[in-house]
């Protein structure tokens, strides 16, 4: 019988070279248990036209040589800073029209996709 094992690691973003004309982010996560395990992952951001503007697409590696498997996850994306000027963020988002949207999909090696979206009311700030 195999047992399960619990780790978890903080996972950090960096900004990374342009990858065929898109905007990339490197991903990076280490965890120690059961054994130590780094992973360096080149996410692409593509732009796109449409209501969700932007795709970013994780091609997540083998875990524990294929004995892992990814089960939760939690992000916080929230750098502010200020260039020429002006306040910025790693993020954006548009309220043009009241709605803000967000849409993702998940899509495992064993064929089970899991797809859904979310809208939440916004208010434009003047």
């Amino acid at each position: 019988m195999i047992g399960t094992v619990q780790a978890g690691s903080p996972v950090t973003f960096f900004n990374g070279p342009p990858q065929d004309g898109h905007p990339t982010v490197i991903l990076h996560a280490r965890t120690t248990a059961p054994v130590a395990q780094t992973f360096v992952i080149t996410v692409p951001i593509e732009k796109r036209r449409g209501a969700y503007r932007y795709r970013a697409t994780i091609d997540m590696p083998p875990i524990f040589d294929g004995l892992g498997a990814l089960v939760h996850l939690d992000a916080k994306i929230g750098r502010r800073y200020r260039f020429r000027g002006r306040k910025r963020s790693y993020t954006s988002a548009r309220c043009s029209d009241g709605v803000l949207r967000t849409r993702g999909r998940f899509t495992f090696g064993d064929g089970t996709v899991i797809e859904g979206s979310v809208e939440k009311g916004c208010t434009v700030r003047k």
